[in-house]
C-alpha cells in the first residue's frame, strides 16, 4: 500500500549561493593518512580560529570537482571541541578508483562557501 510508505524528505545537500576559493594560512584540515586502500577509517582533523557555526568539511571525488559537487560533507560544529576552534571526527573512505579531496568550507550568511583550506588522499589505482 502506497500510503504506508515512508519517505526520507531530509534535504541532505545543501545548496551554495555561490564559492570562491580563498586559502587561508590559519586553517588547517588534514587527515592521518594520504594514501587509503579500501573500506578504510580516515581520522580528519580541522582547526580555524573563526570557524562557524555552518561551516563544513566536504568530500570530493575526483578532487576536481566544484565546490557545489561534494561525495558527502560533516558540519564542523557537529565536532567536539569546535567551539574551542578544532575537530577531529572519523570517515571511512572506500577506493572509488579516483582520488579524494577535503575541503573546509566556511560558509557565509548569504550561503556562500568559500575554500579555505583542502587536503589530498590518493588510493593506490591513482598513483
Amino acid at each position: 500500500n502506497a500510503q504506508n510508505i515512508l519517505l526520507d524528505v531530509r534535504d541532505t545537500h545543501v545548496h551554495f549561493s555561490g564559492s570562491d576559493i580563498v586559502y587561508d594560512k590559519s586553517v588547517k584540515l588534514y587527515a592521518n593518512t594520504s594514501k587509503i586502500t579500501n573500506e578504510e577509517a580516515v581520522q580528519i582533523t580541522w582547526e580555524n580560529p573563526s570557524a562557524g557555526l555552518f561551516d563544513m568539511i566536504a568530500i570530493y571525488t575526483p578532487p576536481s570537482r566544484g565546490v557545489q559537487d561534494y561525495l558527502d560533507f560533516r558540519y564542523v560544529s557537529d565536532t567536539k571541541g569546535w567551539q574551542k576552534h578544532h575537530g577531529v571526527f572519523n570517515e571511512i573512505l572506500f577506493n572509488m578508483r579516483s582520488d579524494y579531496e577535503l575541503r573546509y568550507l566556511a560558509i557565509d550568511s548569504h550561503k556562500k562557501a568559500t575554500v579555505k583550506a583542502s587536503f589530498k588522499i590518493s588510493v593506490p589505482d591513482n598513483e
